[in-house]
């Protein structure tokens, strides 16, 4: 895994361009992904202590919390005006940084080791 999409990066969307902020936001869904299949796995494998899997479920209704957020902007975005597409590119960059910070306390429930 490339560790670099976990890092906390808070730039401002006026310094990146529309395809710099699309790759970032790719990449960190790309990682939440995998990690919301990873921590489902450990949930359905029925091997953790009732605290560990408590903290892994409040995980992944955080994550499906973040998704429904996500595709609900996705289909309220007009980007076709130009304050619409900053409006847009905000918006990448808002939900980068709360993937990111999901994707790095799935990381630290998975790294580690937890008692059954």
């Amino acid at each position: 895994m490339n560790s670099k999409f976990l890092v906390n990066r808070n730039p401002s969307s006026n310094q990146l361009s529309g395809k710099s902020v699309a790759a970032e936001w790719s990449a960190s869904l790309a990682t939440f992904y995998d990690y919301y299949y990873k921590v489902d796995a450990c949930i359905q494998e029925n091997k953790l202590n009732e605290v560990a899997r408590k903290r892994m479920m409040g995980l992944r209704m955080r994550m499906q919390a973040e998704l429904q957020i996500l595709l609900q902007d996705m289909n309220q975005s007009e980007v076709l005006t130009p304050a619409g597409n900053q409006r847009f590119k905000k918006q990448l960059v808002t939900h980068t940084r709360c993937l990111r910070q999901l994707n790095y306390q799935a990381f630290l429930l998975l790294a580690v080791p937890l008692p059954n």
